[in-house]
């Protein structure tokens, strides 16, 4: 099993946006008929995070969730992602990850999983609310690349033109930034609006990725175990398939079936 120490992710606005300078939303970006899952997204990938100049990993695993629809009472199955995500010499947080896809466009909708710890403290954690950031996935291969749009821009529009999108301003007169309110269908328009404004996605909001090699994942001392992907069989999970992939090919790979 991967030795992780994973963050207690109580993230609100104030912590996401001190951590990775997406704009938080209270609503997600997609619904169930945008999602799509892609296996080239599957792996480690490593780069240099622009805000912090550290060494940013991000690590892609396929997870999944079973439903009853209730008006079919039919199970419905949704393929996602587990992200593992590391800067520099911090604790690794875990976020699930939807990718979607608006007309031909792919992004990511993030979102913070929280470890259950009994010694917390339920009145401290009760005033911080988990968000979504959504990211424009510009590519997939050869590089990973990852754009948010650029926060100190998204402040002047949204002061120029406050009608644009539901949202509020936070934090203090002198250090605020917005958070949408916005329900998903609006967000879906503005945020592909945005991809046509010039100045909103500027290069210290783009992240530029790898394929971890060989190397650098002994390095890591991540498991290949991590990697899995669920086999089908005529669109029915059939088991699950273990396997990592890096820039020099397939690592490991394993089969588990019912």
């Amino acid at each position: 099993m991967r030795k992780y120490i994973t963050a207690l992710l109580l993230v609100g606005p104030i912590l996401l946006i001190s951590i990775i300078c997406c704009t938080p939303s209270l609503h997600p970006l997609y619904t169930d008929d945008d999602l799509v899952f892609e296996d080239g997204l599957l792996g480690v990938w490593v780069g240099t995070d622009p805000a912090k100049d550290e060494r940013a990993v991000w690590e892609f695993a396929a997870d999944r969730s079973t439903t009853v629809d209730p008006e079919t009472g039919e199970e419905v199955t949704r393929q996602f992602y587990t992200l593992y995500h590391t800067i520099g010499a911090s604790w690794t947080a875990q976020f699930t990850a939807h990718l979607l896809k608006l007309g031909d466009k792919l992004f990511l909708d993030l979102y913070p999983e929280r470890e259950q710890d009994e010694t917390a403290n339920y009145l401290h954690e009760t005033y911080f609310v988990p968000t979504h950031s959504f990211w424009y996935v510009e590519q997939l291969e050869p590089e990973l690349r990852l754009a948010y749009i650029d926060p100190d821009w998204l402040a002047g529009y949204l002061t120029d033109n406050p009608g644009a999108i539901a949202h509020e301003f936070v934090g203090e007169a002198d250090d605020q930034w917005a958070v949408y309110t916005a329900s998903t269908e609006d967000l879906q328009k503005f945020i592909l609006s945005c991809l046509e404004q010039e100045g909103a996605f500027s290069d210290e909001s783009v992240f530029v990725l790898e394929r971890a090699d060989a190397a650098t994942v002994q390095e890591l001392g991540w498991a290949p175990a991590e990697m899995s992907i669920i086999a089908t069989k005529d669109g029915e999970p059939q088991g699950v398939t273990v396997q990592l992939w890096t820039a020099e090919g397939l690592l490991a790979k394993e089969e588990f079936t019912d």
